[in-house]
């Protein structure tokens, strides 16, 4: 009982023997009335004439003709009742047969669709029922279904990107910190001015990676209200980053500098300039 098919196909069965069980004793109870009546014995009258010794003798057969009558009429009556029990037992099995057939072939969109569903992987969302034939219920049952499928790889997708994003916009400012660390830690009799400003490469660097992280975790939440444009000397910017870089330019025999005097101010947000500065290094 916990298929949807059988189900159905009983529920029909059930359905169409109700309705032929009334049709049926509609038709008894019809046949029965009509003839009860006993219209032929009260219209016809035949009579016998048979010659006695003391002259012709007339009889009348009304009687007998009503008993005969009535004979037949419960005959009829017992073949017609038992001829609708036999067919009723004949209709209910029949019926769900032919429920089962045409429940199955009813459900088997919905067959296509468990089957795509029990296919499909969470790295591989490419599969889709793409169901044919009449725009009825389980069509559109199967085109919300690839719709779904479809928000759910756009989603996947841009899960991976971000992801992508994330490890690219953190890989940068740990390398900085990392390299700055190490030249500060070769050589602990250093001299206090190197130390110092190795210090405060990794004070920025860990400041613009917690701003990251903050933006990152608004991008999460759908939050874009942490974007804030304004004037910005590009200059600078670029300079700043630069100078976070430079340990590590130099530990690759590697020269960074700006090229060029004129002095540009754009409007835009000052962190995501910095962290594409950055990126670019």
């Amino acid at each position: 009982m916990r298929s949807v098919r059988l189900r159905l196909a009983l529920s029909s069965s059930v359905l169409v023997f109700g309705l032929a069980a009334l049709v049926l004793g509609g038709v008894n109870l019809v046949v029965s009335r009509s003839l009860a009546g006993e219209p032929i014995s009260r219209e016809l009258r035949f009579t016998t004439i048979t010659e006695t010794a003391f002259g012709p003798r007339v009889e009348e057969l009304r009687g007998r003709l009503v008993d005969l009558e009535r004979l037949v009429n419960e005959r009829t009556l017992a073949d017609l009742r038992r001829f609708s029990i036999y067919l009723l037992g004949a209709l209910f099995p029949t019926s769900v047969l032919i429920g089962w057939l045409v429940a199955g072939r009813m459900l088997r969109p919905i067959g296509a669709v468990t089957q795509v569903a029990q296919e499909i992987q969470a790295t591989d969302l490419s599969r889709r029922i793409r169901l044919a034939g009449p725009d009825d219920e389980l069509r559109r049952l199967a085109d919300t279904f690839d719709a779904m499928l479809d928000r759910l790889q756009l989603g996947v997708e841009e899960q991976r990107a971000f992801i992508e994003d994330t490890t690219h916009e953190l890989r940068n400012p740990l390398a900085v910190m990392a390299t700055s660390l190490d030249v500060a830690l070769s050589d602990p009799e250093g001299d206090p001015a190197t130390l110092r400003r190795s210090a405060e490469v990794v004070r920025r660097t860990l400041d613009r990676t917690s701003r990251t992280v903050d933006e990152l975790i608004r991008f999460a939440r759908q939050d874009p209200a942490g974007s804030h444009q304004e004037p910005v000397a590009l200059e600078a910017v670029l300079s700043a980053v630069l100078d976070e870089f430079a340990l590590a330019a130099r530990e690759r025999d590697l020269s960074l500098q700006v090229v060029g005097s004129d002095p540009v101010t754009a409007v835009v947000d000052r962190d995501a300039l910095r962290s594409a500065y950055g990126n670019l290094v």
